[in-house]
């Protein structure tokens, strides 16, 4: 049983991390471009500061397309970016220079 169980795990996580968004440039200066995968319905796109407080939301309604954001207003440092998609996060980060 603790076989299939782990199986099972490793499965789920596989479909997870296949989907996973990029962040170009890495470092950014003032705009990011999100390289989405293709989802297939409306995402929202949430950036976190390294203290973990919002500071930015997008939502998208194109599916497989990029997506820019203007970062010029942003201190410098870490980033989270949480893209949920129908209940399911997927999240990646970038250093704003």
């Amino acid at each position: 049983l603790r076989d299939k169980i782990v199986e099972q795990l490793s499965t789920s996580s596989v479909e997870i991390t296949s989907d996973t968004p990029r962040v170009s440039p890495n470092p950014a200066n003032d705009i990011v471009t999100i390289h989405m995968p293709d989802f297939s319905a409306e995402s929202i796109i949430a950036i976190y500061n390294a203290r973990g407080e919002e500071v930015m939301t997008r939502f998208s309604a194109q599916r497989g397309d990029d997506v820019s954001l203007n970062t010029a207003d942003l201190p410098s440092g870490l980033y989270a970016v949480c893209i949920t998609v129908g209940g399911m996060t997927r999240s990646t980060s970038f250093i704003k220079q």
